[in-house]
């Protein structure tokens, strides 16, 4: 949240990007090894990457930083969590 409650604009920058990652990529699921479910869908995989990257950003206050190097962190992230989920 930003400041008195209200969202913050890196928000909408988080979304925006999420949304245009979406519609670059084409219709799949990301399958991971293991058993269990593990398959979801290339949206909601990005839309976990881009709220961990808002988060990212956030716990500085938005200051500093890169939201690319949140992204990609953030990517990293979930993914490693996604494999964990999945053994």
């Amino acid at each position: 949240m930003g400041v008195a409650g209200h969202p913050s604009p890196m928000a909408g920058y988080y979304r925006e990007l999420a949304s245009t990652q979406a519609s670059r990529a084409t219709p799949q699921t990301t399958a991971l090894s293991g058993d269990g479910p593990a398959e979801i869908s290339e949206d909601e995989r990005r839309q976990m990457i881009a709220t961990a990257a808002y988060y990212r950003a956030e716990r500085r206050a938005f200051t500093g930083g890169s939201p690319d190097r949140d992204w990609l962190e953030a990517e990293a992230e979930v993914d490693q969590a996604l494999r964990r989920r999945s053994v």
